[in-house]
């Protein structure tokens, strides 16, 4: 279990990004994220993906439930790692989505990588 935290120092004070909690199984690694994933914080997600996948999981889970925004870069990043785990015969799965995430999704005709 592990927490990958993102930050933005703000004139006002700091401001809470996006927050990555990490839960382990023996076949199977679930990332829950809750936040924003956008220019600023895709670093987080690469990193705790990165660590998800050097754990010899079979099975990536992404909860993206929590999450009031992505941009480009984060769907990029989940992308590659989605292509990057089949070419290894592993599996990226999307099990939970926001309503603002899934119109991002629907927009770029992702859905196939959304939980029906």
């Amino acid at each position: 279990r592990g927490v990958y935290s993102a930050w933005n120092n703000k004139v006002v004070g700091l401001l809470h990004l996006l927050e990555i909690y990490t839960h382990s199984l023996p076949d199977a690694c679930t990332l829950q994220l809750d936040g924003e994933v956008d220019l600023s914080t895709v670093g987080s997600l690469r990193t705790a993906l990165r660590d998800a996948c050097l754990a010899s999981k079979r099975k990536i889970n992404l909860d993206l439930r929590m999450v009031n925004f992505i941009g480009s870069t984060g769907i990029a990043v989940i992308v590659a790692c989605l292509e990057g785990l089949r070419e290894q015969e592993r599996q990226l799965s999307i099990v939970g989505c926001s309503p603002p995430v899934q119109r991002v999704f629907s927009l770029l005709r992702l859905e196939y990588l959304l939980p029906r």
